[in-house]
């Protein structure tokens, strides 16, 4: 089998798997609620919270309490997107250009 050609199947399958992971989602907690660490009340889980159960944050804050926090947490400058670098679209691009450049050059010498 020609390589350019396995490679073609290896991009689509990556593709394939990406699109059903975003079309499934993660994983989610078993129970649609949880108790707020902080103030103890029972709150149905957001966007955030289920993010920070995946990434295996043990403490879980209700909303309310999650603006108290961010009230109180000093100002981090006025620049609204982030340090630099920070952003990720030239990887982005970078990986736009490569894949085509390197599949046309195993397609040219298989």
């Amino acid at each position: 089998m020609k390589p350019g050609i396995v490679f073609g199947v290896v991009v689509v399958a990556l593709l394939l798997l990406t699109a059903l992971r975003a079309v499934l989602g993660g994983a989610r907690p078993r129970n649609p609620q949880f108790k707020c660490a902080r103030c103890g009340t029972l709150s149905d889980h957001n966007k955030r919270t289920i993010e920070a159960w995946r990434n295996k944050r043990n403490k879980l804050y209700c909303q309310q309490c999650h603006v108290q926090w961010l009230a109180s947490q000093p100002t981090q400058g006025s620049d609204p997107f982030g340090p630099v670098g920070s952003s990720g679209c030239f990887g982005v691009v970078v990986v736009c250009v490569l894949v085509p450049l390197v599949a046309a050059y195993i397609w040219a010498y298989a």
